[in-house]
């Protein structure tokens, strides 16, 4: 079997500029300026009564971490939120939803961010994490996933013990739909959701709003920040720095899984570039190969 290497990348084009703040970024008009905050209560109850689901694992990322992630098939949800009677209250977004579900495409910016998509990346964060610490690197620390979609890092957080997980995604629709039902799916009983209720959190909205939504309501601050595949395109990286800045404890840490470049027009070499910019956080890159095929950890700390 075919093993992972992983190695320290360095870029060695870039010069520090410390800059001591953080700059605020205003929401373009292109982006929702809406932000939810849901529990596990918010789960789609069309959803959860839905009996035509397949529930799919994956046998690699089992195998590293010694347990079952199950989560909703993202083909069927997409039929199931594709069809007027779903049962779903109809908002102002979700017409735009619906059409971005029948166009094929994963990504529409400003409306749907890749939120329906297992993307390889989360899977591989996981197995980069068990692999480097052991998935009881998560135990009593205070989680946050952003850009969740079905949200198996954090679900791998939770499973291990983290005191605290909050799953983000941009759209709503995506939260109550998969994410909480991914969740709920997990936890096996009504008495696991019980104990679990104010463990974990929800919230869906832009990064940008959110950070101002977490400032203002003066949230404790997380220890670890997963996210994978989300800086595929250039106006992402401010945005998301400006999240990170908002909500990772002093001693806590980043992990980012990516790919070299994206078809958008996000590159890895323009992030840590934008990372060195800010001033505010000190970014290291690991390469990693398997199965011939290569991505990149990003691990960022404070200043």
């Amino acid at each position: 079997m075919h093993r992972a290497t992983d190695r320290k990348f360095q870029f060695g084009f870039y010069t520090p500029q410390r800059t001591g703040k953080t700059e605020e970024f205003d929401s373009s008009p292109g982006y929702i300026t809406d932000v939810g905050k849901f529990s596990l209560t918010d789960a789609s109850q069309s959803v959860l009564k839905f009996d035509c689901f397949q529930y799919l694992s994956d046998a690699k990322v089992f195998l590293l971490i010694s347990t079952e992630l199950l989560y909703l098939c993202p083909s069927d949800l997409e039929r199931f939120l594709s069809q007027p009677q779903s049962g779903r209250i109809h908002k102002a977004e979700d017409s735009a939803i619906e059409s971005a579900l029948k166009s094929g495409r994963d990504v529409i910016p400003g409306v749907v961010e890749g939120g329906l998509t297992v993307w390889d990346g989360s899977k591989q964060l996981i197995a980069y994490l068990a692999r480097k610490f052991s998935p009881s690197v998560f135990c009593g620390r205070r989680v946050l996933e952003l850009g969740c979609g079905c949200g198996l890092p954090g679900l791998t957080a939770l499973k291990y013990g983290a005191s605290v997980v909050t799953f983000q995604d941009y759209n709503h629709e995506v939260i109550t739909n998969w994410t909480i039902p991914n969740v709920l799916l997990n936890l096996g009983s009504t008495l696991d959701a019980e104990t679990l209720r104010s463990s974990v959190n929800f919230y869906s909205g832009d990064w940008v709003q959110l950070a101002r939504r977490w400032e203002s309501d003066r949230e404790q601050p997380y220890d670890i920040i997963l996210t994978a595949e989300t800086i595929y395109r250039p106006d992402l990286y401010d945005r998301l720095l400006r999240a990170v800045a908002a909500t990772l404890n002093k001693d806590g840490s980043v992990f980012l899984m990516c790919k070299a470049a994206y078809g958008p027009g996000g590159t890895l070499c323009d992030f840590v570039e934008a990372v060195d910019a800010s001033g505010l956080f000190r970014p290291e890159v690991t390469e990693i190969q398997e199965d011939g095929a290569v991505t990149f950890i990003v691990q960022l700390t404070w200043k």
